[in-house]
């Protein structure tokens, strides 16, 4: 999934989850996202809609790789969901947001800024392209002077700048009052005052959309923007590979450093310190500690459940063991750090909570897979769970008294269990 979806007190938490590439613009990112807004409209439980982001970028604009590549009319779709949506829609900017991306945060009803993070640029009139289908939302919204500067220049400006100019509500440390005042409201309330501040917005896609999305089109056909999006492409490329491999060793060192150093040790300037990289560096894959943490954890995690998976047709005692597994290496014992470390950071519990839960999830519907396990028949749901406790358990117990002999008769013993249980089942 590129877009994660979480609820926190009246909110839903809807993350774009595609770091790799910085969170493009791709026909299936716009898809999920706009699905997950209607689903949220939809939900008489949500009073309005968090959008935040993994990674250094909130968005870098249109996947100008995607394949295929993201019809401009879909854009516009995602865009006239945010605005019309019955909701509030508060982005959570703490990174990078290029081209299209403004025009994403300029349907959003509130912005909140990170300072110390956050940078916005126009990079279209560089490619040869202009800000077409963003304008959409922006021009109703900008200071018009402002508009001229940033559109012509590509000058890449702050987040008091955004407050400035009308592209954010606040900077991130002022944000307490404006998410309190939305938990205050009522839904009808809301909605009717949401209708009045998007009126002119939704005015300008009736009457500019198509003429917007023609001229959009016509730019990208050029041969001037071809030739400079090929040679960016190329640029890029180059960058983007390197910059993976520089995120994959901060993940690694992260989560090896959580594991032998817990939580207070493992400081950003450890891990960097540890993957060979400048503290710089790695802030900007990863601007804040909770982010690198969080994402370090999740990362190792599913190439481990991916190597799982490979076992896909084992007997059930190789499935179990490799379950074990999962529970008892230096993957386990780094969460574990971080989830007590979420029990008194405040800015780190709601992101460990979210990552628990998925993480659970997975597991769970990975042993499922692997084990052929019918949850419809009564008792097999109850038994894979129990599986997954006792691998939990076994990897608790391991942390200060390790006996692989033990934990060797307790696997046999469990697979026993399941393989008797799934038998009866079947």
């Amino acid at each position: 999934m590129l877009v994660r979806r979480a609820s926190d007190d009246g909110a839903a938490v809807l993350t774009l989850d595609s770091p790799a590439n910085r969170n493009a613009l791709s026909a299936r990112l716009v898809g999920e996202l706009r699905a997950a807004l209607e689903e949220a409209g939809a939900d008489p439980a949500v009073r309005f809609v968090v959008l935040g982001h993994t990674g250094p970028a909130f968005c870098s604009g249109a996947d100008l790789s995607g394949d295929p590549p993201l019809d401009p009319r879909e854009f516009v779709r995602l865009l006239r969901t945010v605005v019309e949506l019955p909701k509030p829609v508060v982005a959570v900017v703490d990174g990078a947001v290029r081209a299209g991306g403004l025009g994403l945060v300029g349907a959003c009803d509130i912005v909140v800024a990170g300072e110390a993070a956050a940078s916005f640029a126009f990079t279209e009139a560089r490619l040869g392209l202009a800000p077409a289908v963003v304008s959409l939302t922006l021009l109703p919204r900008l200071d018009p002077r402002a508009v001229a500067r940033y559109y012509l220049t590509g000058e890449v400006f702050g987040a008091r700048e955004a407050v400035r100019v009308g592209l954010a509500t606040v900077v991130d440390g002022e944000s307490g009052p404006v998410l309190a005042g939305l938990r205050a409201a009522s839904p009808q309330g809301l909605a009717a005052s949401k209708a009045l501040t998007t009126e002119g917005v939704r005015a300008g896609f009736a009457r500019d959309a198509e003429r917007l999305v023609a001229l959009s089109a016509e730019l990208f056909a050029s041969d001037e923007a071809r030739e400079r999006i090929a040679a960016w492409r190329a640029m890029t490329d180059h960058r983007l590979a390197r910059g993976a491999a520089t995120r994959r060793r901060l993940l690694d060192a992260a989560v090896a450093c959580l594991a032998e150093l817990g939580w207070s040790g493992s400081t950003v300037s450890v891990v960097a310190e540890r993957a060979g990289v400048s503290r710089g560096a790695l802030q900007h894959h990863y601007p804040t500690r909770e982010d690198l943490f969080t994402s370090a954890v999740e990362h190792v995690a599913e190439r481990q459940s991916a190597a799982v998976r490979s076992l896909a047709g084992a007997d059930v005692a190789c499935v179990v063991r490799a379950i074990v597994d999962l529970y008892t290496g230096p993957v386990f014992r780094a969460a574990l750090h971080l989830w007590v470390a979420a029990t008194t950071e405040p800015r780190l519990r709601p992101r460990v909570v979210q990552l628990e839960a998925r993480i659970g999830r997975e597991a769970h519907r990975m042993a499922v897979e692997l084990l052929g396990a019918d949850e419809s028949v009564p008792g097999v749901r109850e038994v894979v769970q129990g599986l997954l406790d006792m691998a939990r358990g076994l990897g608790l117990a391991s942390l200060l008294t390790p006996d692989a002999g033990r934990r060797e008769r307790v696997v046999e013993r469990w697979a026993g269990i399941v393989g008797g249980a799934l038998g009866g089942a079947g």
